[in-house]
């Protein structure tokens, strides 16, 4: 096969150059261990098939204790290179892996790409290797999470058996020589991962699209950049023409129509739909414009997928919804609590706030990623919201909020709130931005809501 370079930085990425039954002696540097584990899992497929597998990361190795603690016995202490990437690290490597979290402009990618050595994604390796027949993958700005989870457990429901991986979290990879012929594979895609997927990657042949807005600005410089590491997924080689479900008026249906190879593009029927699923049993955690429209792109997928509509009907009743995702979190007091750490974006809040009537105090800031947030702006002020800013964004949102107080930290603004809080009203924990300010994730931000509702005695 041929290389090409993406469109989105100097570094080609390719796919493998063997099987996955041919790794026996091979030199594999993955780059990036991460310090929550992401990529062992990697690690323990290639160790398991005999690759020779060495590391680098640019963590301390006392901030990657636990990821090195997982890889004990698979790659040696030797082999773990901590505190920064070098040069030798590629000496004699057939293969380097790069982990999705390192961005475009790390200065070592240069190195990587003199070398000459084969650059690999895991996601790319397990495109190239998996089954297409029944291979799903979803992608957009927000909702993907639930997107694949709510197929899941309608597949699950229909009796159908499947396996949902790739920024869902958990590898693929490891799943591969354990499914059957049967099995539905459903692949979450983020920006970071799409946008390297080099020409010679084989494409899935159904997607599903969720909503865009902007994102990821800091990363990937600006909006259109960013909208075409989204589009990439649709390029490439196809074993077959490409099935894409998106809504109607999403601004991908334009662009979805001056590609090479165009797509069939399926929109869910939301009549069609919610007369199966039966609207007054829905799932209140999925509620809303948002809900609904997860919900639509979901039977839709999963029904394309093989789910009956009857195991589409049950799903969607007895959905919990994912953690930190507009979840409610009980209270020992008479008000109204819900972390929605998830929502790093603008319109992600518009979305958890367009939920809510009566009076809303709202916390919010974090990691400024350089996204416009008039329209959040505005949607506060025509609603009933008090704003609680903490964080490295306390400041740019203070002044676009007169007399908001500004906060350092979450507990600081969470305990204001509560403050002036009245009985019934709710103090929502909805970002609108990144954690990494204060916070390792979104999910280290969510506990630490969680627990403040926790701390909470009955009197105020």
């Amino acid at each position: 096969m041929t290389s090409s370079a993406t469109q989105f930085e100097e570094l080609e990425f390719m796919g493998p150059d063997r099987d996955p039954d041919q790794l026996a002696g091979l030199q594999v540097l993955v780059l990036g261990l991460g310090t929550h584990g992401g990529g062992t899992d990697l690690i323990d497929f290639l160790h398991a098939r005999g690759a020779q597998v060495s590391v680098s990361d640019t963590a301390s190795a006392s901030e990657l204790s636990a990821s090195i603690d997982l890889i004990a016995g698979k790659v040696t202490r030797e082999q773990i290179h901590t505190g920064g990437h070098h040069p030798e690290h590629l000496e004699g490597i057939d293969w380097v892996v790069v982990n999705p979290a390192i961005p475009p402009a790390a200065a070592f990618l240069q190195e990587v790409h003199l070398s000459g050595v084969r650059v690999v994604t895991e996601l790319g390796l397990f495109l190239a290797w998996a089954p297409h027949e029944h291979l799903a993958a979803v992608t957009g700005t927000n909702g993907k999470s639930t997107v694949c989870a709510l197929v899941k457990e309608m597949l699950l429901a229909s009796g159908v058996p499947v396996e949902v991986g790739g920024n869902f979290g958990g590898s693929l990879l490891k799943k591969l020589g354990a499914s059957t012929e049967e099995t539905r594979w459903i692949v979450e895609i983020s920006s970071f991962q799409s946008s390297r997927l080099g020409l010679e990657i084989p494409r899935p042949p159904l997607v599903a699209l969720t909503c865009f807005a902007p994102d990821h600005l800091d990363w990937h410089g600006d909006e259109a950049t960013y909208f075409q590491a989204k589009m990439n997924l649709l390029r490439g080689p196809h074993r077959k023409p490409a099935k894409v479900i998106v809504e109607k008026n999403s601004p991908f249906v334009n662009a979805l129509g001056s590609l090479e190879t165009k797509p069939q593009i399926v929109s869910p029927d939301a009549t069609e739909l919610l007369e199966i699923l039966e609207p007054q049993h829905i799932s209140p955690a999925l509620t809303g414009d948002t809900g609904h429209s997860n919900l639509e792109l979901a039977t839709a997928l999963a029904r394309d997928l093989g789910a009956s509509n009857e195991g589409c009907r049950i799903a969607a009743e007895k959905f919990q919804g994912l953690p930190h995702r507009f979840e409610f979190v009980p209270g020992k007091d008479d008000l109204i609590y819900i972390n929605d750490s998830k929502a790093t974006t603008p319109d992600a809040t518009i979305a958890a706030l367009s939920r809510l009537n009566g009076p809303v105090h709202w916390l919010c800031g974090g990691k400024d990623k350089g996204i416009d947030i008039a329209a959040l702006v505005s949607c506060c002020k025509s609603a009933n919201v008090s704003v609680y800013p903490y964080g490295e964004s306390s400041g740019k949102l203070a002044l676009h909020f007169e007399g908001a107080r500004q906060f350092e930290t979450l507990e600081q603004a969470f305990h204001d709130a509560r403050n002036h809080a009245r009985a019934g009203e709710t103090i929502l924990c909805s970002p609108a931005y990144p954690s990494y300010d204060q916070f390792v994730s979104f999910e280290e931000r969510g506990e630490v809501f969680r627990k403040l509702v926790a701390s909470v005695t009955p009197s105020r």
